[in-house]
């Protein structure tokens, strides 16, 4: 699956699954801006990229973590992305923040709602 180059949004727009706890600062942020749907560890700086992907990108996505697959790296889990002439992209995710995301995926909270996503702002 191909994902796409990195984008800036301000954190208040990027959602979190609603098994991720009180900590907001502590997992997978997903936003969606201009027909991208955009995932950043809510963890970096406020101003931290996120790895882009179009809406057939984003929903062949949630069907692999529904699946189970998903990228293992130590002890934690990865998305990356390598676009064509670009540098290599990498969001690192602990065990905590991968498990509430999926949990949030197969309760169906990051699937497409008329283009919006998540139940819970970031900042909540």
């Amino acid at each position: 699956m191909a994902m796409r180059h990195r984008s800036r949004l301000p954190p208040a727009e990027f959602v979190k699954s609603s098994f991720s706890g009180t900590n907001p600062e502590q997992c997978v942020g997903v936003a969606y801006r201009d027909r991208r749907y955009l995932v950043r560890n809510t963890a970096g700086p406020d101003d931290a990229e996120a790895v882009e992907f179009t809406i057939g990108e984003w929903l062949a996505f949630l069907a692999d973590v529904e699946k189970g697959v998903s990228r293992r790296l130590g002890d934690g889990y990865i998305i990356a992305n390598s676009p064509p002439g670009g540098r290599l992209v990498v969001e690192r995710f602990t065990e905590s923040e991968w498990s509430a995301f999926v949990k949030g995926v197969l309760n169906g909270e990051f699937r497409l709602h008329g283009h919006a996503v998540g139940p819970l702002p970031v900042s909540a």
